[in-house]
């Protein structure tokens, strides 16, 4: 259960570490997945201020990505667009060319 897991994480390593973090991102993916877009953001916006203090860390890019992919889903490419160029520009900023390009091949491909 990733509820469980997180909370696990959350009680061992803290609120604030880059794992809990992860776990955090996944969630919403999966929230995603299942078609519970509200809660996909919900759950990402919960943690963004988290991942973006998290230097040299990718996890808040992903955290983009995630509002991305879930804006995507929701039929808002404008809001789509600007989270995954938000997640293309943090993912060159922690010095992730090969995500950066994933990510920009990304937009061209779904918008």
């Amino acid at each position: 259960n990733l509820i469980r897991a997180k909370d696990i994480l959350e009680q061992s390593v803290g609120p604030d570490h880059p794992r809990t973090a992860e776990a955090y991102v996944r969630i919403a993916g999966f929230e995603r997945k299942q078609g519970n877009h509200e809660r996909a953001i919900e759950v990402i916006h919960g943690v963004l201020e988290t991942t973006e203090k998290l230097v040299g860390y990718r996890v808040a890019g992903d955290a983009y990505m995630s509002l991305a992919k879930t804006y995507l889903a929701m039929g808002e490419t404008t809001q789509s667009r600007t989270w995954a160029e938000k997640a293309a520009a943090w993912f060159d900023k922690m010095g992730a060319p090969a995500s950066a390009a994933d990510t920009r091949d990304w937009i061209e491909d779904n918008l």
